[in-house]
C-alpha cells in the first residue's frame, strides 16, 4: 500500500502482473529539493497479523528503511581566513538519473533493489550565499536542506561549486561563471547518508573530496 497520494512530482505507482512475487514501483523525488519527500519501504512475506515477530495479536508489525540516498555536503577550504575569505553562491549536483524503478527484496532480511532510470537531471543543494573565513571543515546546509536522490551507480555524477576568493576585500579568484567540478566515484545505495568532504582551492588546482557514509539519522562528525 501507499501511504500517501501522488502529488506533485512524487509518484509512486505499483505495478501489478500475472506473476507471483513482490510488486515494484516507480519513484521520482523531485527536481525541486524544497518539495522532496523521503520514502520507506517494508518488506514482510508469509505473516499473518498473528505471527508477524513481535507484534501484538491482530497487527502486522512492519519493520520500515529508507529506500533512498540522502546527500550532504562539508567543505573545506585550506587558505581561508579572516583576510582570504571563500564565498560559495551555488552547489550543484549533475547528471543524476531522477527517476527510479524499485523492486522489493527477495526475503525480508534485503530492502530491495533500484534501477534509475530518466533523463539525467542537476540538482541544487546550496543557492544562496555561504562564507567561509576559517580553514577548518565547515558542515555546509542545504538551502532547502538534503538531497533525497535515487540510489545508482554515480561514477558519471558530478558536483559543481561556484565560489569566489577575495582577499582584504578584493576578489583574486571567481569560480562563478565556471563553477569548480568533481565528478563522483560511489554507487549509492538504499538508506544511505552520504556526506561529501569537498576541498575547495583558492586558485587552478581540482577540487578534492571523501565521502563519508553515516546512518540515515545519525550524522557524525565529518574527518579532517
Amino acid at each position: 500500500f501507499s501511504p500517501s497520494k501522488a502529488v506533485d512530482s512524487k509518484t509512486f505507482p505499483v505495478y501489478t502482473t500475472s506473476t507471483t512475487g513482490a510488486p515494484t514501483l516507480s519513484y521520482t523525488p523531485g527536481i525541486d529539493v524544497a518539495k522532496q519527500s523521503d520514502l520507506v519501504v517494508a518488506h514482510l512475506t508469509n505473516a499473518t497479523s498473528t505471527s508477524a515477530g513481535g507484534g501484538t495479536a491482530g497487527a502486522v508489525k512492519l519493520n520500515f528503511k529508507h529506500a533512498l540516498t540522502k546527500i550532504q555536503f562539508a567543505l573545506t577550504c585550506a587558505e581561508a581566513s579572516t583576510e582570504q575569505v571563500y564565498t560559495i553562491t551555488k552547489i550543484d549536483v549533475t547528471n543524476v538519473s531522477p527517476t527510479g524503478t524499485f523492486a522489493f527484496g527477495t526475503d525480508n532480511a534485503i530492502i530491495g533493489t533500484w534501477t534509475a532510470n530518466g533523463t539525467v537531471a542537476s540538482y541544487s543543494y546550496v543557492s544562496d550565499s555561504k562564507i567561509i573565513n576559517a580553514p577548518a571543515l565547515q558542515k555546509i546546509e542545504g538551502t532547502n536542506g538534503a538531497l533525497m536522490l535515487i540510489p545508482q551507480v554515480a561514477t558519471a555524477v558530478k558536483v559543481q561549486v561556484s565560489y569566489t576568493v577575495s582577499l582584504n576585500g578584493v576578489v583574486i579568484a571567481d569560480h562563478t561563471k565556471t563553477p569548480k567540478e568533481v565528478t563522483l566515484t560511489e554507487t549509492w545505495t538504499p538508506g544511505q547518508n552520504l556526506r561529501y568532504n569537498l576541498n575547495l582551492p583558492s586558485g587552478a588546482k581540482e577540487i578534492t573530496f571523501e565521502a563519508e557514509v553515516s546512518g540515515w539519522d545519525a550524522e557524525s562528525t565529518p574527518a579532517n
